[in-house]
């Protein structure tokens, strides 16, 4: 993760703002398939927000399909299917 500030002056919520970073990160291959994405805490502590903010950032992360959560273990990085937008189409 680079050294990424919450903008608490615009609208975007900070689990918003902190769940684009994690799909930039994902998407730019810094943070790559199989790898584990930053706990709660991680994300608490570089983004000085409270647990259910980070959260709440892993959980948007997450419904997008980018991440997958295995208890007592983490979220990591998944593959994506590039054909999945193309198939809803037929």
């Amino acid at each position: 993760m680079t050294d990424r500030v919450i903008n608490r002056r615009i609208a975007a919520h900070p689990y918003e703002q902190i769940a684009a970073f994690l799909i930039s990160d994902i998407e730019s291959g810094a943070l790559a398939v199989g790898e584990r994405i930053p706990s709660d805490a991680d994300l608490m502590a570089s983004y000085d927000v409270a647990r259910e903010t980070a959260r709440r950032a892993v959980a948007i992360v997450r419904a997008a399909g980018y991440v997958e959560t295995l208890p007592q273990r983490g979220s990591f990085v998944r593959a994506r299917d590039q054909g999945a937008e193309v198939d809803s189409s037929e």
